[in-house]
């Protein structure tokens, strides 16, 4: 997200921006006053993120709710190895459908 955020600064730099997230946590990290004491992992991402921090929202949604989602990342089947072709096609296609 961090990454996604810098990427694209000179976009969102002055715009009210909607996060929506599976990650309850990060409401938190994002909300907090600056006096909170996190790890210097999070208090970097939060220095990049300063700029944003007045303007962002941030929305918790459930995984199983967030229906834009990578289909891949959401798969459940077998290895590949243990697929002949024909099949691992036909389980691909079918997670791409849900």
């Amino acid at each position: 997200m961090v990454w996604a955020f810098v990427k694209v600064r000179h976009l969102l730099e002055g715009l009210d921006t909607t996060l929506v997230t599976d990650h309850a946590a990060i409401r938190e990290v994002l909300q907090s006053s600056a006096a909170t004491q996190y790890s210097a992992r999070i208090d970097k991402f939060r220095m990049l993120l300063a700029p944003f921090l007045e303007r962002i929202s941030v929305h918790y949604r459930p995984g199983k709710e967030m229906t834009n989602v990578d289909p891949l990342s959401r798969a459940t089947w077998a290895p590949a190895s243990q697929l002949a072709h024909a099949d691992f096609i036909t389980a691909l296609q079918a997670a791409i459908a849900r």
